[in-house]
């Protein structure tokens, strides 16, 4: 939990989220030096659906338990994350910054925002929560996308035409 994760903005975009799915359980896995600063910051903004679970040991096992998975990250050198979660089958709402639209097509597996206008992240998570349909059809693609792009066998391939000029 440190400053480029910009869990700060998620948790400002999670006010509206929560006040229109009251319901809602959000996970934030992780830590790190800003996790009571977080914590705080939940509080103060009346959140009651804020879960910070910590340091989780399988990561396949938490997205499987997750419909949406939201990456505020203000800048990454490559989402790896954001890539997993994907390739387990779910739609993605992230900030158009770094590597994230290598990953992301905006609208067919996921959502692409302005960097850093909450406003606009809250209302691409509340349409992936208010629509199902849309949802199943993004997290089809975004397991698609990143098994075709990133699928071990992919990346050996291009390094074996990089490096031994195989075709």
């Amino acid at each position: 939990m440190v400053y480029q994760k910009g869990f700060d903005l998620f948790l400002k975009a999670m006010v509206e989220v929560e006040r229109q799915f009251p319901d809602v359980e959000l996970r934030i896995a992780g830590t790190g030096p800003l996790e009571q600063e977080l914590q705080n910051q939940v509080q103060a903004l009346g959140l009651s659906s804020i879960q910070l679970v910590g340091f989780v040991s399988d990561m396949s096992a938490f997205y499987q338990g997750l419909d949406v998975f939201v990456y505020p990250s203000r800048f990454e050198g490559f989402g790896f994350a954001l890539a997993e979660a994907m390739a387990s089958g779910l739609p993605a709402v992230a900030f158009h910054v770094s590597s994230n639209p290598e990953l992301i097509m905006d609208q067919r597996n996921g959502f692409l925002v302005q960097a850093f206008d909450v406003e606009s992240f809250a209302q691409r998570i509340l349409d992936l929560l208010s629509d199902t349909n849309a949802r199943k059809r993004m997290a089809e693609c975004a397991r698609q996308v990143v098994v075709e792009r990133f699928d071990r066998s992919v990346i050996e391939r291009a390094w074996r035409v990089f490096l031994f000029n195989e075709g």
